[in-house]
């Protein structure tokens, strides 16, 4: 086994193994591929790994939870099954990872068998399958004798709790998943139950394409992998879609993988370039972010600095897109402060307000173009007026639309949408009145799932040289802010270096001259650690020149052709990022979007960026 690459590739890329118990799982490879020389290649390579990394901890039975079900034996059946074409055609498609959720069913060998042969004709079908666990399990707090499901295992008569047997006697939302998903599986579909609050869902690879949430009531962001079930990176069930795309591309997963794997050894000051790279070939390697945020820990400012400069320039391409702005921005409200994220966070979850008037805002963090806002309102509970307002450059507040401009998609969960304007805007600020009470006894007057604001979102422009160092060290008389004082040199040509410290975006250098223009300037812009130029200007008399947004975080100017040079100031206007800024942008490029739970994923990579330690000016 330790010779045949594939299968070692395969073993890394199939996801985690329960506290680390690759040792069974092996064991487990080893013993099926003594007993069955097929397993060497091809499906049934896949199905023994798969079945090793998952019974490498005991999977329970279902209907007699102290029974562990028998790992070799499923492999046998399985390959028998899947000899005889018994499952539906995307099974023979599935790669490892995948499978892992179809021979990891809880339900025993004889009741896969009792599904196939049982389910209803409507749902024979890889798109409906899942879809039969509603049909066929009957909702039901009490059964037909009138004892509670409360009651445990009194509710089933302290029966096995067979799917043929909770076909009979009906149950709740747990027994209702549990059935959808082993009846998936049964037809080599993968899927799983996940938990929500209060309630037990189910995730099934519809038509062995993408992964649907199936009887859920609070959506992806609320879904956690159900105990028994083993995952990867995170028990969030969005990470499950994550591995979905991950194992889309296996080129790209396997090598991204195998350079977070040789990072673990000491590569010095390229430990941070090796991660970086991986990062970049499959963002969805989600452990390569977990192993780059601790490598800042380490690493050297022109090695971050060269690593992340493409990352600063792809970022900057993003913001131009107009796109949803609004997205995870600071928000304030007048009610309902601990709810308060939930107004933008692409989840639909509610901010419900009790007050028969009330007020939030959302910060965009720079002056931006407006093209659209939406406001998708929770049930009947809208507002029937309302302002809306922005903030100019000088951050004074101008009414730019009312109720009356809004185009109402419905009076129940519709949308409130409003053209964009031309002011650049910072903030926007939304007055609510006049109320709708909810219908359900919770007394709200206003609810609202979400608000897009969408536009291109601009980027906050300043001094960024100031009281930086500079070479030579005299020359730090140059950004100090002081224009009272005149600085002078007598040498032709004259050199001064401003260090920005972090790696920056350089729109221009304003010369701030004591008089005239004096002499030629030429302007260049580079990576401080490897003195790469990303810029340089030519040779001429300025008094402001443009770098275009340039990548760097060093300026170079060399004067000449005067006798002598006078300056009050020279100023570097741009916009500074630290490293775990970049990262982050990276992360909100790669992980765009709401669908399939994604602000969950953003959210836990940020939160995991944001706490690296790491106390160097470039961060």
């Amino acid at each position: 086994l330790v010779h045949d690459r594939t299968a070692l590739e395969t073993i890394m890329t199939s996801g985690d193994v329960e506290k680390d118990r690759y040792k069974e799982a092996v064991d487990i490879i080893v013993k099926i591929i003594k007993q069955d020389s097929n397993a060497k290649s091809g499906l049934k390579l896949n199905l023994a790994v798969a079945i090793g990394l998952t019974f490498s901890t005991p999977v329970h039975s279902m209907a007699i939870s102290k029974n562990t079900i028998d790992g070799i034996a499923r492999y046998h059946n399985f390959a028998a099954w899947s000899d005889k074409r018994l499952f539906y055609e995307p099974f023979y498609k599935l790669n490892a990872w995948q499978m892992r959720y179809v021979v990891g069913s809880w339900a025993e060998d004889s009741e896969l068998e009792w599904a196939r042969a049982n389910v209803y004709a409507a749902y024979r079908s890889p798109n409906k399958i899942a879809d039969a666990g509603a049909a066929m399990v009957a909702y039901k707090l009490v059964n037909d004798d009138g004892i509670s499901v409360h009651s445990g295992a009194a509710y089933y008569y302290y029966k096995p709790v067979t799917m043929a047997w909770i076909h009979k006697i009906g149950g709740v939302c747990g027994a209702i998943s549990k059935f959808s998903a082993h009846m998936a599986q049964a037809h080599g579909i993968p899927a799983m139950p996940v938990g929500q609050p209060g309630h037990c869902a189910f995730i099934w690879l519809k038509n062995g394409q993408y992964w649907s949430l199936g009887y859920d009531i609070s959506g992806w962001s609320a879904s956690t992998t159900h105990s028994g079930i083993q995952w990867s990176w995170s028990i969030k069930s969005p990470f499950i879609a994550v591995m979905e795309t991950a194992q889309r591309e296996p080129r790209n997963y396997r090598l991204s993988e195998k350079l977070r794997l040789a990072a673990k050894f000491d590569l010095g000051p390229r430990k941070f370039t090796v991660l970086e790279h991986a990062s970049t070939l499959c963002p969805e390697n989600i452990d390569v972010w977990y192993d780059l945020s601790n490598a800042l820990e380490t690493a050297k400012k022109g090695t971050v600095e060269k690593a992340l400069q493409d990352e600063l320039v792809t970022m900057e391409s993003n913001r131009k897109r107009a796109k949803n702005i609004g997205l995870g921005k600071a928000v304030s409200v007048s009610a309902e402060q601990g709810s308060k994220g939930k107004l933008n966070d692409g989840s639909s979850s509610e901010w419900i307000v009790k007050d028969p008037t009330a007020w939030f805002e959302i910060d965009l963090g720079a002056e931006s173009d407006i093209t659209q806002v939406k406001i998708q309102w929770w049930g009947q509970s809208r507002a029937r007026s309302f302002d809306v307002l922005a903030t100019d450059q000088n951050n004074h507040y101008t009414k730019v639309r009312t109720e009356k401009d809004q185009k109402l998609t419905s009076t129940f969960n519709g949308f409130s949408i409003l053209s964009g304007w031309e002011m650049k805007t910072r903030k926007i600020k939304f007055n609510l009145r006049d109320g709708i009470k909810d219908p359900w006894g919770y007394n709200a007057y206003f609810g609202i799932r979400d608000v897009t604001v969408n536009g291109i979102l601009g980027r906050p422009l300043s001094v960024i040289s100031r009281d930086k160092p500079t070479e030579p060290a005299t020359a730090s008389q140059l950004v100090d802010g002081d224009m009272s004082r005149v600085w002078s040199s007598q040498n032709d040509p004259t050199n001064v270096a401003i260090d920005l410290k972090k790696l920056s975006l350089v729109d221009t250098v304003r010369f701030n001259w004591a008089g005239a223009i004096q002499g030629r300037q030429s302007v260049s812009c580079e990576l401080g650690g490897s003195g790469n130029v990303t810029m340089a200007t030519k040779e001429a008399s300025y008094k402001e020149v443009s770098l275009d947004g340039a990548v760097g975080s060093k300026i170079g100017v060399k004067m000449k052709g005067s006798g002598q040079f006078q300056l009050k100031e020279i100023e570097v206007v741009g916009t500074s990022f630290g490293a775990k800024e970049v990262l982050k942008g990276k992360i909100e490029e790669k992980f765009e979007g709401t669908a399939q739970g994604k602000a969950t994923v953003r959210g836990i990579l940020t939160y995991n960026i944001n706490r690296a330690q790491c106390s160097q000016d470039f961060c």
